[in-house]
């Protein structure tokens, strides 16, 4: 995806949600494993400056604006809003959610105040991010889980940071958030079965696109979509070297189960 003007303004109602019982605690697990090679592995959506008509049918569509900076919305019109960055480096969207994940306490992660809607804030990290926070949460129909990550530091230095996953009913997405090496095998477990994966590939405060390439085929989802990189080409190229791809000309896009690509994309 490219960067572009974004604008988007909708009614969303306040997020309600509720600590997920014992029964709920096991890694997200999609059940997106049915292949139909007779459909298109994606449903594109054209991008407009409204999100008032947002298509629905998907399990999710993921929207996308700027860095690490997404919003991701289940078939209920649940929106999840990802890391949102600070007004200054792209057009910063007016938009609401029911929720907003933080992976990491800097201003491009976690300007929460830009969304609007009254959303429920979950951090990763605890205050000044020093310490792990661990989420398991329910928010509406969207069960949401943070992973405690590693993630690269201002002098290179390791320090602590969160990914999350979602669980959209029938199917499962992650962002890695500023992920700075490769998993463990603890974490490869607490992420679990992945449908849609975002992940970082920038190497300047996450992992760079040689050792992305290495988390990928840990996770192997069915679609990954990179971040994280400036639109830095070289970057993206280096990622991309012998995968299979397509570049999607707009800032939306639907994923739904049947529709899943066969192999990973």
């Amino acid at each position: 995806m490219k960067a572009r003007a974004v604008g988007a303004v909708f009614a969303a109602s306040v997020a309600a949600w509720v600590t997920v019982g014992p029964a709920a605690q096991a890694a997200c697990r999609p059940q997106s494993l049915v292949r139909n090679s007779r459909r298109p592995f994606v449903r594109l959506a054209s991008f407009g400056r409204s999100a008032d008509a947002l298509p629905r049918g998907a399990d999710v569509t993921v929207q996308w604006f700027g860095h690490s900076y997404f919003r991701l919305t289940s078939k209920a019109g649940t929106h999840i809003a990802t890391d949102p960055l600070g007004p200054g480096m792209y057009p910063t969207p007016a938009i609401r959610a029911h929720a907003v994940t933080v992976g990491r306490e800097h201003r491009n992660h976690n300007s929460v105040e830009i969304v609007g809607g009254n959303p429920v804030i979950l951090r990763g990290l605890t205050e000044f991010g020093v310490e792990w926070r661990h989420v398991t949460t329910k928010v509406r129909d969207v069960v949401i889980r943070s992973i405690p990550v590693y993630q690269v530091g201002p002098n290179g230095e390791r320090m602590k940071g969160a990914a999350f996953t979602f669980e959209f009913g029938r199917l499962c997405a992650a962002h890695l958030g500023d992920l700075g090496g490769e998993l463990t095998s603890r974490q490869r477990k607490e992420i679990g079965m992945i449908d849609v994966l975002l992940i970082p590939i920038g190497g300047r405060y996450t992992m760079g696109p040689e050792v992305a390439r290495k988390v990928l085929r840990q996770i192997g989802p069915r679609v990954a979509i990179p971040m994280h990189y400036w639109d830095r080409e070289d970057l993206l190229m280096v990622f991309l070297r012998g995968l299979r791809y397509r570049r999607h000309n707009g800032s939306l896009i639907q994923f739904s189960r049947e529709s899943l690509p066969r192999q990973m994309t």
